[in-house]
């Protein structure tokens, strides 16, 4: 289970990767548009870090998707993969069971399933980024417990010592270098102690702003998927440039509610307030973090931009989020034959999970009314040494059983188009897990069955197997 869930994160971050790079070519090219519209663009990234799925339009970037996303897709849809090499490593059988595709042990405690093992690696990355915002999130707390409660914030955005319902709480704190705004279901700004005048309006203004809009929500959501996709540079990127527009956007909002002229003593503001170091880099949106020397150039260029400038970046926002936020629609494939179908599904080793998935549901569909196709079974391998082995191990008892001649065909196949598969073994089992006698097909036994010389030559072109599937159809 871990492993597919992995394999779906690597899917979608592959997708979120070009988001990404999308979203820094348009904020390069529209590095004077008012930031807000910059900082939405990043909600495109993270749909495409949490959804796997969006609406096809013509119009999308991943019309230009070549295969390796159909490929995914199959390998997300079977368990883990299973190479020969683990198992020739482990010098152990390995059993599972299709449908349920169920994990466990063997007598040597060897692990069923193995992948690569980067999912444990994955998963230990995420458990530290959340410890690392569970214990920052606790030492915050801890700095902010002996705060005293100096007034509140009206909607208005102004001060006032009344402490209405629906107003921000104003705390100040000792020893506290910046201010920041921290909180879920009740947020609440934090202030260094004595800061008062002009300064104080700034930064409470700001502050609201963020709150009103949810920063410290974003902000929160935002490094729990940086946490999920920490092992991805682009998604840092991202998590940077999402935290500088998101400052930016507010410092604007700032010096269009003060008027012109305010940017000098904003800057000011800024620069007696910037934060040697992250307040808490998972939640709480601070006043003078991230980058403060860039937001100082930019409060002292800030003007109020032009109608048209505003709607001109709208527009290109809107154009971005279609181009980057759908589905391509791709192109109607053509209809393959059977055989076509087949030789495709070849699978190159004995082992690998996923394309032995793939194989036997093919396999099942050229034969049709085919017994095999409708039972459960588990399946054994034997691959310490040659010839290598699939031995099917069905349960007694079952309405049905398939004959013979049934497997046969089906082993036929898993021979002609699996290129180091020498035996194929079939096996009831009681309930009392004791093996029945059994049925097999080797190479020279398939050859022998189907007056052939070379079954392996069977499964080197749709042509050879599709000449397969007539001797099949005759038997």
């Amino acid at each position: 289970m871990l492993e597919l869930v992995f394999l779906r994160v690597l899917e979608m971050s592959w997708r979120a990767g070009w988001c990404v790079l999308g979203v820094l070519g348009v904020r390069a090219v529209l590095r004077s548009a008012p930031r807000r519209y910059l900082y939405g663009l990043w909600a495109v990234v993270a749909f495409r870090l949490v959804c796997p799925i969006s609406v096809g339009t013509e119009f999308s970037l991943f019309n230009l998707e070549p295969e390796w996303g159909r490929e995914t897709e199959a390998l997300v849809g079977t368990e883990g993969s299973l190479t020969s090499e683990n198992l020739e490593e482990a010098g152990n059988v390995a059993v599972r069971e299709y449908g349920e595709m169920k994990t466990g042990f063997d007598e040597a405690g060897f692990i069923l399933h193995p992948g690569s093992g980067w999912e444990y690696v994955w998963i230990m990355g995420v458990a530290g980024f959340l410890g690392y915002f569970a214990v920052s999130l606790w030492k915050l707390r801890g700095r902010v417990r002996m705060t005293v409660r100096t007034g509140a914030l009206s909607r208005a955005g102004e001060e006032t010592s009344s402490w209405r319902k629906g107003s921000l709480a104003v705390y100040e704190c000792e020893g506290l270098g910046s201010p920041f705004a921290m909180g879920i279901w009740k947020p609440r700004i934090y202030l260094p102690w004595g800061l008062s005048g002009e300064p104080r309006r700034m930064v409470l203004l700001h502050e609201q702003y963020h709150i009103r809009r949810g920063d410290h929500l974003v902000k929160c959501a935002a490094f729990v998927l940086l946490s999920v996709y920490w092992f991805h540079p682009l998604i840092w990127a991202a998590w940077f440039g999402m935290c500088r527009d998101m400052e930016m956007s507010c410092d604007e909002k700032v010096l269009r509610r003060l008027g012109e002229g305010s940017g000098k003593k904003y800057s000011q503001t800024l620069l007696t307030l910037a934060a040697e170091r992250p307040i808490f880099p998972g939640q709480a949106p601070g006043f003078g973090e991230l980058d403060v020397k860039r937001r100082i150039r930019h409060a002292l260029n800030f003007r109020t931009p032009a109608l048209w400038a505003g709607a001109a970046a709208l527009l290109a926002v809107a154009a971005t989020v279609l181009i980057l936020g759908t589905d391509g629609i791709g192109e109607e494939p053509e209809a393959k034959t059977v055989a076509e179908q087949l030789y495709e599904a070849k699978n190159p080793y004995i082992g690998d999970v996923s394309a032995e998935g793939r194989l036997l549901r093919k396999i099942y569909e050229a034969l049709g009314n085919n017994t095999a196709a409708e039972i459960g079974f588990k399946v054994e391998l034997q691959t310490y040494e040659e010839p290598y082995e699939f031995h099917f191990l069905m349960e007694e008892g079952q309405d049905r059983v398939p004959e013979d001649a049934e497997m046969e065909a089906v082993a036929a196949l898993m021979l002609a188009l699996t290129d180091n598969l020498g035996v194929v073994k079939w096996t009831l089992v009681n309930p009392q897990g004791i093996p029945l006698p059994e049925g097999m097909l080797d190479i020279e036994g398939a050859e022998k069955l189907l007056n052939i010389e070379d079954i392996k030559e069977f499964g080197s072109s749709p042509e050879q197997v599709q000449r397969l599937l007539g001797l099949l159809n005759t038997e």
